[in-house]
């Protein structure tokens, strides 16, 4: 059994003019986290600490948090240990970390954090408990616990506008442990924290799960949850409700009930809301066949405003606070938004050409108020990733950069309070594998005038569509440092004869080319652009034609 434990590698990357700098992570899932705390940056990972090496395995899992500061250091703070695991080949513990964050009126971070565990057996899993949940107070590089509750899950954090934070999360009350798919019972339980770290009494709700927590324009603060329990099984009477919690007089709000919706337990929650102009809400639920919009006006009165099916569910917000909606209708289809400026989603919808073959994106406003979708435009390594304005006109990306040796695994991306933005990818496999990490591009504007960023040496950044028709047309995009007058694409087989050429004219910055395929038989090729001074290869799969 292999132990695995989080290391933080700090290294700088040169790119002409722009630095880079990149925290590489081991750790036991493979899956860190970064968090934007009010601008603020922090990591959560997850480590397996083993006491024993045979069967039946004994462990805990512990949770760490690093603060990535502006100038390239991090430092390390252990938030949570899981207690003892066991695992026994066909049945045994799982262990899911839940975190949140959120800046203070005084510039301290709060993190609330817990953990659920589960015990997998062949047929499925049932629900054993929710661990403490623990607030720590971040400030001045310290951290402190200064808060716990027992058996807490799903926590949400949000500090409003009159510097009061407020902290939801389920309390487990009843397990239902003869069940395979982790169902359970869980009170909504509120509390709310002065700018001067006084916490007031808990609050219940009632029955609740998953809560997400709002701050309309008034001022007013909701938590919106969904109604029934958590499940792997397919749910007839779904709900989700809204509560008024910085008044003790809120009443409940009945959004939506009756909905059909399988809800996994394993799943993180599926519903997203956020504030609008004229004191409105706006909220996505994602009920795994199809996502549902609805609107809360200024009276409190709360409308269908439109369904689409799809994957996505990413919210942004324009230049006018309106929700910018970012999904896929069906793989291999290019990205979508749409905007609630009338109360309706889905309704009008664009989407975003050059991104059918897209596997991850994330969406932000920019500095200039406009909206950015962030997405990987490359296929293997030194890859090129795309910054797109997608409520402008303009047809092509707002800057394009290299990442070295990254693929296509980004994950999040975010942005501190200096717009300095933070690039977290997945697990990189083959001849180049790196460890899941985050990079940090300094001093990056998201202005139409910003030049591209470039690494080093020439080479090809996307190859797309992939794989490509025979007899199609394939788009090529080169990363072009420095001029170059003349070049050649060479298309060879795998037994290494040359299958097409043809000339072309390279230009310095992002350089794109369309290549007319002949009638090739299906298979693995080899695309090469030489130069006078270079020679670089790609590989691409061709298909038949239709």
């Amino acid at each position: 059994m292999k132990t695995f434990s989080i290391i933080i590698f700090l290294f700088a990357v040169a790119v002409s003019g722009q630095d880079i700098e990149h925290w590489e992570f081991q750790t036991a899932d493979g899956k860190p986290d970064i968090q934007d705390a009010g601008g603020v940056v922090l990591c959560f990972g997850v480590r397996d600490s083993f006491y024993t090496h045979l069967p039946p395995y004994d462990w805990h899992k512990l949770l760490y948090m690093h603060v990535l500061e502006p100038d390239g250091k991090s430092t390390k703070h252990r938030l949570h240990d899981s207690g003892r695991l066991y695992y026994n080949v066909t049945d045994g513990d799982k262990c899911f970390y839940d975190y949140v964050s959120a800046i203070t009126q005084k510039d301290d971070v709060l993190v609330a954090a817990t953990y659920r565990r589960y015990w997998s057996y062949s047929f499925g899993m049932h629900f054993t408990g929710a661990g403490p949940l623990q607030l720590f107070l971040l400030r001045n590089g310290e951290l402190t616990q200064i808060a716990t509750w027992e058996a807490g899950a799903q926590p949400a954090l949000l500090t409003a506008r009159d510097g009061t934070t407020y902290l939801a999360w389920e309390e487990v009350s009843y397990l239902k442990s003869d069940t395979a798919d982790g169902r359970y019972n869980s009170t909504l339980q509120t509390v709310s924290i002065t700018p001067e770290l006084g916490i007031g009494e808990k609050e219940s709700i009632g029955t609740g799960y998953a809560p997400a927590l709002v701050e309309r324009e008034d001022g007013t603060v909701y938590v919106l949850y969904r109604t029934a329990e958590h499940s792997a099984r397919t749910r007839e009477s779904m709900g989700l409700h809204m509560q008024r919690i910085d008044s003790p007089a809120g009443s409940n709000i009945v959004v939506t009930d009756g909905q059909r919706a399988s809800e996994r337990a394993f799943r993180p929650p599926s519903h997203l809301v956020t504030e609008g102009p004229g004191n409105t809400l706006h909220i996505v639920w994602d009920l795994d066949t199809a996502f549902v919009y609805y609107h809360f006006d200024e009276d409190n009165n709360v409308s269908f405003g439109g369904s689409s099916i799809g994957t996505g569910l990413t919210f942004a917000k324009d230049a006018d606070d309106y929700p910018v909606f970012f999904w896929r209708q069906r793989d291999g289809e290019e990205i979508r938004w749409s905007s609630a400026t009338d109360g309706r989603l889905f309704g009008l919808s664009q989407h975003i050409s050059h991104t059918s073959e897209v596997k991850s994106w994330t969406a932000m406003r920019g500095p200039d108020g406009h909206v950015k979708l962030l997405y990987p435009v490359g296929q293997i390594r030194d890859t090129l990733y795309a910054i797109r304005d997608v409520l402008s006109p303009h047809a092509d990306p707002v800057l394009v950069f290299g990442l070295p040796e990254v693929g296509v695994g980004i994950i999040k991306w975010i942005m501190d309070r200096d717009w300095r933005l933070y690039i977290q990818h997945g697990r990189t496999w083959g001849a180049n594998n790196i460890d899941p990490g985050i990079f940090a591009l300094k001093d990056v504007t998201l202005g139409w005038e910003e030049s591209p960023v470039f690494v080093k040496d020439m080479h090809i950044g996307a190859v797309y569509p992939q794989p490509v028709r025979s007899g199609s047309a394939l788009n090529i995009v080169l990363h072009v440092p420095e001029p170059r007058r003349s070049g050649r694409f060479i298309l060879f087989d795998l037994l290494g004869r040359e299958r097409y050429t043809q000339d072309i004219s390279v230009h310095e910055g992002i350089d794109h080319h369309t290549l007319p395929l002949p009638s090739l038989e299906p298979g693995l090729y080899l695309l090469s652009i030489l130069t006078p001074d270079a020679c670089h290869t790609s590989t691409i799969m061709i298909t038949k034609q239709e």
